[in-house]
């Protein structure tokens, strides 16, 4: 524990280490309003809402990661390759895409087991393709039994968020989750930085054209606004449809202070119904 506060107060900029951890609240937000959308559509739509929450995971993790790069302040300039670096978010969105596959609708223990420890894998997985972007004359060690017990800590803490939102209700559907897919990415990301060591290597030569500091600012700043807008234009989308859906879908229930079955187009173009009437009460 103390490794990672030093890693990360004595070793990052934290004003940098803040903006990582912003964007990733706003991520784990986005995973959940989501989500909890996805549960009152059908089938077809569901799926739509969960590739836009697998998007905003993904992006948003991915985002997180590399603010959290930017922010490291080694002896060493870092650089990243951008093919492997464009392989690290496809890696993060396929993996919540699979895990929120998994959950189902009713969120049983069984499929929020699965699906937390998916999610650890994918936040793993872009961590490490991440760390292979790095584009500079060093090698990279790692301490593993570390990152283990971090990923272990990680893949429960990502458990509880998706148990605990099948069953909270209202606002805490969203707080308490979101909090702590928070503390689990930002758990195994410092644990992992702090349990690196990277070892000059001048035999590696100097970097290539990678991505510096300028593009991953960009990349960012996009990101954060791709999460925020997917959430509100979701919002927006999900509640335009259902107002349009609602009078077809009104008009084939059944009314509860009326008859029972749909109303036909006869008596619903029928503006005067009383000449119907009449000849049955003369009877």
């Amino acid at each position: 524990m103390f490794k990672v506060l030093e890693c990360i107060s004595g070793e990052h900029d934290m004003r940098l280490v803040l903006l990582a951890a912003f964007v990733w609240i706003l991520g784990s937000a986005a995973i959940f309003l989501l989500l909890g959308r996805s549960l009152d559509c059908v089938d077809a739509r569901r799926r739509q809402w969960l590739a836009i929450a697998a998007l905003a995971a993904g992006v948003g993790v991915w985002a997180t990661h590399f603010i959290a790069m930017l922010a490291y302040r080694g002896a060493v300039p870092l650089r990243f390759a951008p093919g492997m670096t464009a392989t690290s978010v496809v890696i993060a969105i396929l993996a919540f895409w699979s895990a929120f596959l998994v959950l189902g609708r009713e969120f049983r223990p069984a499929a929020s087991g699965m699906a937390g420890l998916m999610a650890a894998i994918g936040v793993a997985a872009m961590h490490f393709a991440g760390m292979a972007a790095i584009d500079a004359p060093v090698a990279v060690q790692y301490d593993w039994p570390a990152i283990a017990a971090a990923f272990v800590l990680t893949a429960m803490i990502f458990v509880a968020a998706f148990w605990l939102f099948g069953k909270l209700k209202e606002k805490w559907r969203i707080l308490l989750p979101a909090s702590l897919a928070v503390a689990a990415v930002l758990l195994l990301h410092f644990t992992a930085m702090s349990a690196t060591l990277l070892v000059p290597d001048p035999a590696r030569g100097p970097p290539a054209a990678g991505t510096g500091d300028g593009w991953l600012v960009a990349a960012t700043v996009v990101a954060t606004i791709a999460l925020i807008g997917l959430v509100l234009i979701g919002a927006f989308l999900d509640r335009l449809l259902t107002d349009r859906l609602s009078p077809a879908g009104r008009a084939q229930r059944p009314r509860s202070g009326g008859s029972s079955g749909p109303i036909s187009s006869h008596s619903a173009s029928d503006k005067s119904p009383r000449p119907m009437t009449a000849p049955q009460k003369q009877s």
